[in-house]
Parts: structure tokens; C-alpha cells; sequence
């Protein structure tokens, strides 16, 4: 079996993804590792090796990395990542800003659905993506107060109501424009751990979304596996297995 490697090297944490099978009808997330990112150490791949040795205790050894297709996305805060300790060549098929690779996945569910708006909730902001028929595609950042308030990590029950709570008032700022505009959007998605983490994140996206979904037009999705940009990084050379395992994410039955 082919394995695929994605690093996302967040401002927070680190996560490599690994795939196999992408060519196949059969395509398969085999595991995901995670390490808070070294950035502050001035060196980020002792993140990315730490990410790895995770990922390696849930899916086991698998051999010379060399071997394997290794790609990787970064915040558009980390331009200097060469100069942060990762080589150009550390990554074999290259490395994409996460924006970048984002429009790519988000483009690809126009290509295949339709007008798509993507809701991705991060620690500090939320960012907007659409495409759609009617207008070039858009990207809109928007940022949040919620580190004010609350943990990276919610621990309680507490935490987690009031996370929830500031995500959901978050989301509806972020979408508010877009209740006056007349589209019909096939698909609206949530992505991002800040999001996908909460134990009723589809519920959270569902009521923030309402009055720019079309009843009974409109699939509300949450990319439960926070896949969307390392699915983009891979979309160019794995597009058909990209599709598939984006779709599996949102629980879309082929």
C-alpha cells in the first residue's frame, strides 16, 4: 500500500496525516498524529518529527520516510518556514500556505456540487470561503475574542458550554453578510478543530447558518475529520481518492 503524508503545521498544533490507497477506489485516512508546534523553539520540525512518532504508535513502523510522498501546509504567519528549521527538501512534494490548499478542497466541492460556503474555526478567527456560480471566489478572515475567554483545551462541562457558546456567536457574526445575498448554496461546511471538536459542532453550525441555507437545498456538513486542507494539498495528484475521503469526513454517502 502507498502512504501518503500531510503535515498541517498549525500556530498551535502539528498534525500529520497519513493516507493510503489514494489511487484506488478504496482510499483510506490510516491515522493522524499530533504535537504542539515548536515555532517558539525556533526550529519546527522538532514538531513535525514529534507529530510523526505519534502517528507511528497508532498505525505502526513504516519504513524509510523517503519512500513516501510527504507534503505539508502552513499559516500564512510562517513564511519564513525554511528559515524556522525545515529544509525544502524535508517535504517531497512541497509545501502549500493552508489557505492555499483550503481553496483548492473548497474548490473542488464547487467542481462537484455546486455553490459551497466553508466556515474554518480557528483558535483566534474564522475564516470564509465560497465559490459560487454568480462570483469569483472569496476569501474572508474574521477575527474572534474567544481566547479570552476560554482554554485551547476545554476540560469541563463548564468550559466546553461556554466554548460553545462563544463559537456559536462567532459563527453567526462571520456568516451575517451573507443573510442578504440571494444564493443558494448546495453545500455549507464546518471545518477546523476549534469547531469539529465540540460534541454538537454540527448543531453549533446548523442554528449559526440560519437564514442563508435553502430548506431542503442545502447540506449542512461538518468535516468531522478536520481533512479539508490536508485533502487540498492532495487534491492536484489524488483528486478522485481526495474526493472520496472528504465526502466520508461530512459522513456524504457515495
Amino acid at each position: 500500500m502507498l502512504k501518503v503524508l500531510v503535515a498541517e503545521i498549525c500556530s498551535e498544533i502539528t498534525v500529520v496525516n497519513a493516507f493510503g490507497n489514494l489511487n484506488s477506489e478504496n482510499p483510506k485516512l490510516l491515522g493522524q498524529g499530533t504535537f504542539p508546534t515548536t515555532v517558539q523553539e525556533g526550529d519546527i520540525s522538532l514538531g513535525v518529527k514529534q507529530a510523526m512518532a505519534d502517528l507511528e504508535k497508532e498505525i505502526g513502523p513504516w519504513g524509510s520516510i523517503t519512500d513516501m510522498p510527504f507534503y505539508a501546509v502552513y499559516p500564512i504567519q510562517f513564511e519564513g518556514l525554511n528559515s524556522k528549521g525545515i529544509a525544502s527538501n524535508y517535504f517531497n512534494e512541497g509545501i502549500l500556505p493552508a489557505s492555499e490548499a483550503m481553496m483548492i478542497a473548497v474548490q473542488l466541492i464547487y467542481e462537484e456540487v455546486g455553490d459551497v460556503l466553508v466556515l474554518k474555526l480557528e483558535e483566534e478567527s474564522i475564516t470564509v470561503y465560497s465559490v459560487t456560480s454568480n462570483s469569483l471566489p472569496l476569501v474572508e478572515s474574521h477575527s474572534t475574542n474567544r481566547n479570552k475567554h476560554i482554554k485551547t483545551k476545554p476540560e469541563t462541562s463548564e468550559e466546553i458550554a461556554l466554548r460553545a457558546e462563544l463559537t456559536a456567536e462567532a459563527l453567526k457574526a462571520a456568516v451575517k453578510s451573507y443573510c442578504e445575498l440571494s444564493i443558494h448554496f448546495r453545500w455549507i461546511v464546518g471545518t477546523g478543530s476549534s469547531l469539529t471538536e465540540l460534541p454538537n459542532g454540527l448543531q453549533i453550525l446548523t442554528e449559526s447558518v440560519k437564514g442563508i441555507e435553502s430548506q431542503g437545498e442545502t447540506a449542512i456538513l461538518l468535516d468531522r475529520d478536520c481533512l479539508m486542507t490536508s485533502l487540498g494539498a492532495l487534491t492536484a495528484n489524488y483528486r478522485q481518492g481526495a474526493w472520496q475521503l472528504l465526502r466520508e469526513s461530512m459522513g456524504v454517502e457515495n
